[in-house]
C-alpha cells in the first residue's frame, strides 16, 4: 500500500500493521485426572490399614480416649480435637470421640469441642483431597453423575446441609463432597449449620446413656 507525501509529492509505501501476538495455547487437559485421587485414597487406606494392624487404633474407644484425656492434663482439650480430627482422616466415626467428650467434661464442653472438632476435620479432609488432586467427576461422562453435579451447583448449600444432618462428619462424604465443584465457602457453611442437630443429638443421647449406667 502506497501513501502520499505531500511535502514531496512522492508515493511511499505503508508500513506494515503490527502482527498480534500469538494467543498462549490452552493447557492440555490430564490424561488420567482420576490417578492423583486414587492414589491420595490408596495412601488412606494404606495408613488405615498400618494402624489397624499394629493396634494403633486399639485404644480408641469411648473409655481409652478419655484415658488419653486424661493423661494429656491442661492440654486436653487440645489433644481431643487432635485426636478426633486424625481419627475421622482415619475413617473413624465421629461417636466415639463425642461419647469420650461428655465422658470426660460432660454435656456443655463435650459439645462445644466436639463441633469444633467435627468442622476442622471435614475442612482438613476436603481441602486436603482438593489439594491432592480431586474433582475428577465433572470430566464423567455418565448423564447420572452430571445430573448429581449440576443439582449440586445449583444448590449447593441446601444439598450438603441436608447432607450433613444425615450423616455429620462422615469421612466417605467428606471425600465424595471434595470430588464435586462446590465451592469451599459453601462446604464450610453448609457443614457448620449442619452439623449442630447430629452432634447436638449425640451429646444428649450419650449423657442420657452415662446418666443410666
Amino acid at each position: 500500500m502506497l501513501r502520499t507525501d505531500y511535502a514531496g509529492g512522492v508515493d511511499a509505501p505503508l508500513p506494515d500493521p503490527p502482527t498480534p501476538p500469538d494467543a498462549p495455547a490452552p493447557a492440555p487437559a490430564p490424561a488420567r485426572p482420576w490417578l492423583r485421587p486414587l492414589l491420595t485414597l490408596g495412601l488412606f487406606a494404606a495408613l488405615v490399614a498400618l494402624a489397624h494392624a499394629t493396634g494403633q487404633l486399639d485404644e480408641l474407644s469411648p473409655a481409652g480416649i478419655r484415658a488419653l484425656i486424661a493423661r494429656a492434663g491442661p492440654l486436653a482439650a487440645v489433644a481431643f480435637v487432635a485426636v478426633y480430627v486424625g481419627g475421622n482422616l482415619l475413617q473413624l466415626p465421629g461417636w466415639v470421640f463425642i461419647g469420650a467428650g461428655v465422658l470426660a467434661w460432660g454435656r456443655p464442653v463435650a459439645f462445644g469441642l466436639s463441633y469444633l472438632s467435627s468442622v476442622l476435620a471435614a475442612l482438613v479432609a476436603f481441602v486436603g483431597f482438593r489439594r491432592a488432586g480431586a474433582q475428577p467427576l465433572r470430566t464423567a461422562r455418565r448423564p447420572w453423575v452430571q445430573r448429581l453435579l449440576d443439582g449440586i451447583e445449583a444448590r449447593p448449600f441446601r444439598v450438603m446441609l441436608v447432607l450433613r444432618v444425615l450423616f455429620a462428619v462422615s469421612p466417605p462424604l467428606n471425600f465424595a463432597l471434595a470430588l464435586t465443584p462446590v465451592r469451599l465457602r459453601d462446604y464450610l457453611a453448609a457443614t457448620m449449620a449442619g452439623i449442630v442437630i447430629p452432634v447436638g443429638f449425640m451429646v444428649v443421647a450419650y449423657g442420657w446413656l452415662f446418666d443410666a449406667l
